[in-house]
């Protein structure tokens, strides 16, 4: 999926799809973490995982595929 087609899709403008805000930013994050993790690893520890990773998905990702292999 290229950048021409995600504008495509947000009508040709861009929108902001997470909430503004320091505390709104940080609990919108870690509930896209929790999620992320649930429906690859629902046992994995939520708040590690988002210490570990700062929030960040790509991150979440490795460090469940690093844990699996552990």
């Amino acid at each position: 999926m290229g950048y021409a087609e995600i504008f495509d899709r947000y009508g040709r403008r861009f929108q902001k799809a997470s909430p503004e805000g320091k505390e709104a930013y940080e609990e919108f994050s870690k509930l896209q973490v929790a999620l992320v993790a649930k429906a690859n690893k629902p046992e994995a520890d939520i708040q590690k995982l988002y210490a570990a990773t700062g929030g960040s998905l790509r991150r979440v990702y490795i460090e469940l595929q690093k844990q699996a292999t552990a």
